[in-house]
C-alpha cells in the first residue's frame, strides 16, 4: 500500500515504486503500462475525463485498501503457561508446602521397638514479577490511519508478552532479562554433569547423534524410559521446536513402516509420537547446541507453577512524557507473573538416591 502510495504520488520520480507495483499488477491510475517488460508508462488519448490521468479524475478513483487485511507471519507462543500448574496469585507473594521425604516401614518382631520416621518438607514459592511495555502514536495516526493502530498495538502486546512467557519458563537463565526467573533448559543444566543425571538422556554420549536427522529410535526409547511412572499420565506431552518434531520424530516414525496411504496422505490433526501428544514450542531451539536440552518430556504441571497475580492491563495518557506537548497518545501494558521450577528430579553425589522428575530432558549435541 505504501508502495502504491509513492507510484501514484510521484510518478516517475519513484521508480521502485512503479515497478514494484508493475510487477505485482498493481494498476497505477494515471496510466498504463506500455509492455509487460517495461517500467515505462504511456496515457491514453482521451481528451474528457477519465480515469486514466490523475487531474482527469484519476484522483477520484483509489485503488481499494482492506484496512482489516494487514499481513502478519508470527509464530504461535503462550505453550508454558497452557502446561504449567497455573496459580492466581491474591498477594504479590504466594508460598505452600511440598513434601520430599516419606514415612519408612520396617519390618519387626512381636515386642521389639520400631525405628521412627517422619516426612519432610520443604517450602516453595512465587513472587509476582512485572512485565511492561510502552509506547506512543501521534494523535493524527490514531485519527487517520486505515488500520486501527490501538487495537493492532494491543494484539502485538499480547503476543509480545505470550513470546517472553515462553522465554521465560523454557530458557530463563536467572537474569534480569527474564526477570530472575530461571526456566527448565537451566534448571536442567544447573543440576550439574548431564551424564550422571536420571532426568537428562544425552543422545551424543556415544559420539553420535549430533543432529536432529541422525536421533535414532534406540535413543528416543531411552530418553521416555527415564520419565517415572507417576509422570506418564493423560496430562504428559512432548514439549520441542517444529523442526526437531518433522526432522528427528516424524522421521522416525515414517522410517518405522506399517504407514497406510491414508496415514500418509492425511497426516495427524494433532501431532503424535508412539501414543504421546507433541506440542510445538518455538522458544526451544530450531538446531542442537551443545550441552542445551532440545526437548522435553513429561508432564509440567507437576514441575513447574505458573503464578498469575495481575493479568494485562491496558493504560493510555495524553500528559506526561511530553506527549501532550508533542499531541501523541502514550500507551502502556503490564501483566504481573512469575514461574518456580521446583522439580525436575536431582544429581546428587550417591547414585542410589538420584532421582528423574516429572519432566525429562533431550540433548542432542
Amino acid at each position: 500500500f505504501g508502495r502504491w502510495i509513492q507510484a501514484v504520488t510521484f510518478g516517475d520520480r519513484a521508480p521502485d515504486a512503479m515497478k514494484y507495483c508493475r510487477d505485482r499488477g498493481y494498476a497505477l491510475r494515471f496510466g498504463d503500462f506500455k509492455n509487460a517488460d517495461s517500467d515505462e508508462f504511456v496515457t491514453k488519448s482521451i481528451t474528457g475525463h477519465s480515469e486514466a490521468v490523475n487531474a482527469d479524475g484519476g484522483f477520484l478513483v483509489p485503488l481499494e485498501f482492506d484496512p482489516t487485511n494487514m499481513v502478519w507471519l508470527r509464530e504461535s507462543y503462550g505453550v508454558f503457561r497452557q502446561y504449567a500448574n497455573v496459580r492466581n496469585m491474591s498477594a504479590d507473594r504466594l508460598e505452600w508446602l511440598r513434601k520430599n521425604t516419606q514415612h519408612t516401614a520396617y519390618f519387626v518382631g512381636e515386642g521389639a521397638t520400631n525405628t521412627t520416621s517422619k516426612m519432610g518438607f520443604t517450602r516453595l514459592g512465587l513472587t509476582a514479577k512485572k512485565l511492561r511495555c510502552d509506547g506512543y502514536l501521534t494523535q493524527e495516526l490514531s485519527d487517520d490511519a486505515a488500520i486501527n493502530v490501538g487495537d493492532e498495538a494491543a494484539r502485538d502486546i499480547v503476543e509480545t508478552f505470550a513470546l517472553k512467557e515462553d522465554q521465560c519458563g523454557f530458557n530463563g537463565d536467572g537474569t534480569s532479562t527474564y526477570g530472575g526467573i530461571k526456566g527448565l533448559t537451566r534448571s536442567f543444566l544447573d543440576l550439574g554433569t548431564v551424564s550422571n543425571s536420571l532426568g537428562i538422556y544425552d543422545s551424543n554420549a556415544g559420539g553420535t547423534g549430533a543432529t536432529y536427522d541422525a536421533i535414532t529410535l534406540a535413543g528416543i526409547m531411552a530418553w521416555r524410559a527415564k520419565l517415572p511412572a507417576y509422570a506418564d499420565n493423560a496430562r504428559t506431552r512432548i514439549f520441542c521446536h517444529k523442526v526437531f518434531y518433522h526432522t528427528a520424530l516424524e522421521r522416525l516414525a515414517a522410517q518405522a513402516g506399517g504407514s497406510t496411504i491414508v496415514d500418509i496422505g492425511t497426516g495427524m490433526a494433532t501431532p503424535m509420537f508412539m501414543g504421546t501428544p507433541v506440542v510445538f514450542c518455538q522458544a526451544l531451539p530450531s538446531s542442537p547446541t551443545a550441552d542445551t536440552p532440545d526437548a522435553f518430556y513429561g508432564d509440567l504441571s507437576l514441575a513447574a507453577d505458573f503464578g498469575i497475580r495481575k493479568g494485562i492491563t491496558f493504560k493510555t495518557t495524553d500528559v506526561g512524557g511530553n506527549a501532550w506537548e508533542n499531541d501523541e497518545i502514550a500507551y502502556k501494558a503490564t501483566q504481573r507473573f512469575d514461574i518456580n521450577i521446583h522439580d525436575i528430579g536431582n544429581n546428587t553425589a550417591t547414585a542410589a538416591d538420584r532421582k528423574a522428575g516429572p519432566v525429562v530432558a533431550l540433548i542432542v549435541a
